[in-house]
Formats: C-alpha cells, structure tokens, sequence
C-alpha cells in the first residue's frame, strides 16, 4: 500500500513540473459556405437646390446630389444610375459613374418644374414639387470586397429634398 502511495505521489510531483500553456490560435479560417463579404451601402448627399444653369429661375429650378459610399474604407463602384417617371418638363443628367468613396463620387442633377413662380422658390428644398414623383435607382460593384454582392439604393428626389440619405 505504501509503494502505491509513492508512486501516485512521484506522478503527482512530476505534473506539477509540467505546466500549462493557453493554446495559440493564429487564424481562423470559415469554410467557404460560412465566408460572408459585404458591400458597403450607398448614400447620397451634398444636396444643393437652387437655379442651377439650364434651369429657367422663374419656371423650373435643380437639385444636385453627390452619391457616395457609406463606409471610409471601402469604395464602391456605381455601375448605373437611373431614373422614373420623369414627365414633362424635368430632365436627369449626371457627370458620370465611377468609383465612389466616403468623401467624392457621381453628382446627379435633376432640374424641373417648381410649385411657385418666383426665383426665390429654387432656395428652399422644400418648395421645389415635382408634379411627378421621381425616383432614383443607384446601382453599385463592390471591387473592393472579392465576393461582395452589388447594392443597390431607390431613393425618391421628394425623400433626398427631404433629408434622406439612403435606405
């Protein structure tokens, strides 16, 4: 009995030599099913409605907005932006699509019939009443994140005169 107890003893002094170690996880790697990528949203803003050139002050006035990336570090791609029902009267351009960061991207310009009839009525937002609602459809590639699906943002210009910024 008593050389059992030495030997459990001797087992008993030799583990208390070796001692334990907190595992070192390098990485983490998700199989492919459980990958996810994201792409960032799409935002508008820099809303300036005024007269803008080509629009008559007293008939019809503008809106210009800027379309950007909602996340600093991620750029996105702005594949096509369209625009409906426009009616009688308004007209849609932008200066191009491309990339767009948190700070710069396309600026769209809507220019269109006003309520009143007086230049001041191009100074408030809220003054300029499209007689038909239009709505923006902001398409966008992520290349900035392999995988990431595109995004795509419909806002209406009544919502950006509004305060909107996106979805």
């Amino acid at each position: 009995m008593n050389d059992r107890r030495k030997v459990l003893l001797g087992l008993g002094t030799a583990s208390a030599v070796t001692a334990w170690h907190k595992p070192i996880v390098n990485a983490v790697l998700l199989p492919a099913h459980a990958q996810t990528s994201v792409c960032p949203n799409i935002v508008v803003g820099n809303l300036q409605s005024t007269a803008l050139s080509g629009a008559d002050s007293f008939t019809s006035c503008g809106a210009v907005f800027d379309v950007f990336s909602d996340d600093p570090a991620l750029a996105i791609q702005i594949t096509s932006i369209a625009t409906g029902p426009l009616g009688p009267g308004v007209a849609v351009s932008n200066d191009g699509l491309g990339p767009a960061t948190s700070t710069s991207g396309p600026r769209v310009t809507w220019i269109g019939p006003i309520s009143g009839s007086a230049p001041d009525d191009c100074v408030d937002p809220a003054d300029i009443v499209p007689a038909t609602p239009v709505t923006f459809t902001i398409s966008a590639s992520c290349p900035s994140v392999p995988g990431a699906d595109p995004v795509q943002l419909v806002i209406g210009l009544a919502d950006i005169l509004g305060g909107a910024t996106g979805a």
